[in-house]
């Protein structure tokens, strides 16, 4: 791996002043905490100067921001995604496509669309160094099981995975149900729309749950934590909007300051 030239926010920064499209711009700022907290725990497992090739596997690796930037530091990365993300008829999807095709080419990314809740994994046993898993259980609507598995089947051992995923402890989700009578399953509203598409949370975990689940699969934990990742971010059509709901964040992280457990998402690194 290349030695680590850049700090993590530089490197955030320069990828997203040279890389990020316009219409990518609201989906990668509001990512950027998460990408900067991971990148840094990343790094940090694997040390800055290691002279051994580095293989990851990036789980729902999406539009590739996080693959590319781990690409700049030498990583060997694959990433898989289902491929009925990408494949919508509209230009923005159509534009999609083709800075995918782009970016997999210049940063010499391997992206593989499989859908991971029913197929398994197209790679040897004991083939990656890492998996990254983030923000991606919270919306399957399948049994977890059969792809954590599969995860672990893949993984060197002492292998580690990162993951993250939505705490249903969290405080806003208490507020929500408890005064709007809102749980954090997709809103009834979707069903009713007829251009539904399941691409909302089917379920979020309780630590307990999370721990249970992983153990269930054979892991062992090397860190957890609760961790508030998300702002809204400025848009001139919803201006009002979205200042009120960054009002409401910033109340509510004093209180998840002082009680972690009442954090937006869960952070484990769980070893093989």
């Amino acid at each position: 791996m290349k030695s680590v030239k850049f700090r993590t926010e530089e490197l955030l920064d320069l990828f997203f002043q040279n890389e990020i499209k316009n219409y990518e711009r609201f989906d990668f700022l509001y990512n950027k905490k998460r990408y900067s907290f991971l990148l840094n725990k990343i790094i940090e497992q694997i040390g800055e100067k290691s002279e051994k090739k580095i293989k990851i596997l990036d789980v729902g690796g999406g539009l590739l921001y996080l693959s590319s930037i781990l690409s700049l530091v030498g990583i060997q990365i694959t990433a898989i995604d289902t491929e009925k993300g990408f494949s919508t008829s509209n230009t923005t999807g159509s534009k999609t496509e083709i800075n995918l095709q782009t970016r997999r080419k210049k940063f010499k990314i391997n992206q593989i669309f499989i859908d991971v809740q029913e197929e398994k994994l197209p790679f040897k046993n004991n083939y990656f160094d890492y998996v990254i898993f983030t923000e991606v259980l919270e919306h399957f609507w399948l049994s977890p099981v059969f792809s954590l598995q599969e995860i672990y089947r893949v993984l060197k051992k002492d292998g580690i995975m990162f993951l993250t995923t939505p705490s249903t402890a969290y405080l806003g989700n208490r507020i929500k149900l408890a005064f709007l009578g809102k749980t954090i399953q997709t809103d009834i509203s979707r069903y009713i729309n007829e251009n539904y598409f399941p691409s909302f949370h089917h379920k979020e975990y309780t630590k307990d749950e999370l721990f249970r689940l992983l153990k269930h699969i054979g892991f062992d934990f090397l860190s957890f934590g609760y961790i508030d990742f998300y702002q809204k971010i400025y848009n001139p059509v919803f201006l009002g909007k979205v200042l009120r709901e960054n009002i409401l964040l910033k109340l509510l992280s004093i209180f998840t300051f002082f009680i972690p457990s009442l954090g937006q998402s869960i952070y484990v690194e769980a070893k093989k």
